[in-house]
């Protein structure tokens, strides 16, 4: 019963409301481990809507009903989403600040932060969940469907939004006779286990803005969303081209194109993107594992992010046309492309608003052979997955081989954040100013790690997640360091699956 208890203690989230409401459900229900697991395993241990007569039912609408107006409509949109999914955040700015907006009045959670600080994903607090839906209904945004429905309620005709929290209903034919009657929706979300089997979505809604299906494998490209003239926003998943009609889609703003196989090892793989693609002028964010473009023949200028395009597509006749680029995600996926790629990377210098840069690789085994890529990067880069102003980077599954890691000094002026992840490395070795500024330090499942620099008197935080035996001796040391230097104590989190877990270091 006790470990039960905390599982639904955990469930409230840190508000002291829902741990008194809860309570008082427990005090009613019969001291059985069956009846507490039931409560312990529901979506929600309180069922709470805008309407229900009860004072925490009040005491919630009154949080929403303060809420400005702009604030208003952003947390109701979220109510759309899955739970527990998290929700990414949006990229635009505004959109940051709202969320921001709405964490700090602990009525959005965030469930994951960024190496740099912001918001990665968030979520809505789950008291605030079924207020948000039943609002969201009553205000006409969207109506949400988790199971087969006999029949929409009434008014779900005029609502401007479906959300479909299990997309397998959509495998049942009566619902798409449902959807038909909803001529005015303009937000299609699909959300659910992913699986390969098709499901046919019903997609003629002449006023469709955002279609997010990236759970639902389509096997032939939807040709009913080349007919949705005022469509800003497409994700979905699709091992296919991406056909050149899409042009006439001119509004759209955000096109995310997943792929069922990471590796495009099928009869697609050296896929391009038609240069109907550079037509779409009010494109900001594209992210499709394609081999290349056609020949650009327009500007990009409002493009900020580019994600998982083959890395010889990056060529400075491609990027140059995209003069205001943020973000940029490449991914290689053999040694000759690496060899060639390397060589046509050398310079970045000319995308002056970059700020973060991905490089995957795919196929890690190059064997032996050396390749040498030293990258000119902006000024303004604040952040790379393979410089002074670099401050975060992000060294994961084996980004470099080998039992020893040496740094010398001057090589990371501006690092503020480390990442180490599934590397074979034994022991790292850093010259006493080789992190000046390190503030954050993340180590995962670097399993031979034996020897960390110990001479980081700037650390603030330190993450170990499932490292050798000895992580707990060096997690110690380093902490011992910090405090001699007259620093504040490490933020530690330690994890471990040896057997001595229990003797995890003290702050």
């Amino acid at each position: 019963i006790e470990e039960i208890g905390r599982k639904i203690a955990n469930k409230c989230e840190g508000l002291p409301l829902a741990i008194i409401e809860v309570a008082k459900i427990l005090c009613k229900t019969q001291r059985k481990v069956e009846s507490w697991k039931e409560i312990a395993e529901s979506e929600d241990p309180l069922v709470i809507t805008i309407d229900d007569d009860t004072h925490i039912s009040k005491t919630l609408s009154l949080s929403y009903k303060m809420l400005p107006q702009h604030l208003k409509s952003c947390f109701l949109y979220m109510g759309g989403f899955i739970e527990p999914t998290s929700l990414s955040k949006s990229m635009e700015r505004m959109a940051e600040e709202y969320l921001v907006d709405l964490v700090s009045r602990n009525i959005v959670l965030v469930c994951k932060g960024s190496s740099r600080g912001r918001i990665k994903t968030c979520r809505i607090h789950f008291l605030f969940r079924n207020i948000c839906i039943s609002e969201a209904q009553n205000q006409k945004l969207f109506h949400v469907i988790k199971k087969h429905p006999n029949n929409f309620p009434e008014g779900t005709n005029r609502q401007r939004g479906l959300c479909f929290h299990n997309n397998t209903v959509l495998g049942f034919k009566g619902v798409h006779s449902l959807m038909e009657s909803v001529s005015t929706a303009r937000s299609l979300l699909c959300f659910g286990p992913q699986h390969q089997h098709p499901l046919r979505v019903y997609l003629d809604f002449p006023p469709l803005r955002v279609v997010e299906a990236v759970t639902i494998r389509f096997y032939k490209f939807p040709l009913q969303v080349i007919q949705l003239v005022e469509l800003r926003f497409l994700a979905i998943t699709y091992d296919g081209e991406i056909p050149a009609s899409i042009s006439g889609l001119c509004n759209l703003e955000v096109l995310i194109v997943h792929r069922h196989h990471e590796s495009l090892t099928s009869r697609y793989a050296h896929a391009c993107l038609h240069i109907e693609i550079w037509v779409l002028r009010k494109l900001r964010h594209l992210k499709c594992m394609e081999d290349g473009f056609d020949g650009p023949v327009n500007i990009l200028e409002n493009l900020l992010t580019l994600s998982g395009v083959s890395a010889r597509s990056c060529t400075r006749g491609v990027l140059g046309r995209m003069p205001n680029l943020m973000k940029l995600g490449i991914r290689i996926e053999s040694l000759h492309e690496a060899v060639g790629t390397f060589n046509s990377l050398g310079d970045f210098s000319y995308l002056i608003r970059l700020e973060s840069f991905k490089c995957v690789v795919l196929n890690p085994g190059f064997g032996s052979q050396d390749v040498s890529f030293t990258p000119s990067f902006p000024v303004n880069i604040r952040k790379t997955s393979l410089m002074p102003n670099l401050e975060v980077q992000k060294l994961r599954w084996h980004a470099f081989r080998g039992p020893e890691w040496e740094t010398n000094g001057g090589e990371f002026l501006g690092l503020k954040v480390l990442l180490l992840e599934d590397l074979d490395i034994k022991q790292w070795r850093a010259h006493e100013t080789g992190f000046p500024p390190l503030r954050r330090l993340i180590i995962r499942h670097c399993y031979k790690l034996q020897e960390i620099p110990f001479d980081i008197p700037t650390l603030e935080s330190l993450e170990v997640d499932y490292c050798d035996r000895s992580s707990a001796m060096w997690t110690r040391e380093i902490n011992k360091v910090v405090r001699d230097s007259g620093n504040k104590p490490l933020k530690l989190r330690f994890n471990s699956s040896w057997e001595d877990n229990k003797r995890k270091p003290k702050p």
